[in-house]
């Protein structure tokens, strides 16, 4: 019998800690208001892989093509002749991506594009100076938490969010340098070209969502609302 009254009175005592704990925290916790900046893993959805994507291919189509002077060259696909792309040192589907999306820049404007080095007039080299996804969290409530109480255990609080702003950015940063293949002097100017992507959401009384953004997908594929979540808890992919 007391063996049993005493793992009655630990119960109770138990209990009485982690009310204590929680009750002694959420004033603090509920004071709570700022700015959450985070960069997201590098294995990523297939909504995060559009937004850096479109970042990827917005900076691709901003490309300005001039001379050393700064001029407008008219006719590119005569300037440069055959060209030969590196591709060494792109491994990833992002860095792949961008490479492909810099081809597809200069083969609509008419430019010939060789597999071989010997057979190019044109040397064209792509630096890629940054590709990835952020995310900025503005919140007026209660965050989620993992608190530890004592003889308990982790106890997990949910988001109470009587108004959040969610801001989810692809950023993309590339550089094209373009040479001749016999002499080494450049063709063009140098080009150093930014893109972006953004997907937004709102949260209010814990309940009330809207998201907006700037994919410019298909028609039946331009509601994120129910998609959101996807930017925020990304799962792993094989490659």
């Amino acid at each position: 019998m007391s063996q049993m009254h005493i793992h009655h009175r630990l119960n109770v005592n138990t209990i009485n800690i982690k009310q204590l704990f929680i009750i002694i925290c959420y004033p603090f916790i509920l004071s709570g208001c700022g700015t959450i900046w985070g960069i997201k893993p590098p294995q990523l959805t297939a909504l995060q892989q559009i937004l850096v994507s479109t970042a990827i291919d917005r900076a691709a189509a901003s490309m300005a093509i001039t001379d050393s002077n700064g001029f407008k060259i008219e006719d590119i696909a005569q300037r440069l002749g055959k060209t030969f792309v590196e591709d060494k040192n792109f491994y990833t589907f992002e860095a792949k991506y961008a490479l492909h999306a810099i081809k597809r820049r200069f083969l609509d404007l008419g430019v010939a594009m060789v597999d071989n080095r010997e057979q190019a007039d044109s040397i064209m080299e792509v630096s890629i100076g940054a590709l990835g996804l952020d995310a900025a969290h503005a919140l007026l409530g209660l965050p989620a938490l993992n608190l530890p109480v004592p003889l308990v255990g982790n106890v997990e609080t949910p988001e109470m969010a009587l108004y959040k702003e969610s801001t989810f950015r692809g950023l993309a940063k590339i550089a094209v340098s373009i040479r001749d293949m016999r002499s080494g002097k450049a063709k063009t100017q140098s080009m150093v070209n930014y893109g972006t992507a953004k997907v937004r959401q709102w949260i209010i009384l814990l309940v009330f969502e809207y998201s907006v953004n700037d994919l410019m997908l298909p028609k039946e594929y331009s509601g994120l609302n129910h998609t959101i979540d996807a930017l925020i808890e990304p799962k792993n992919l094989n490659r």
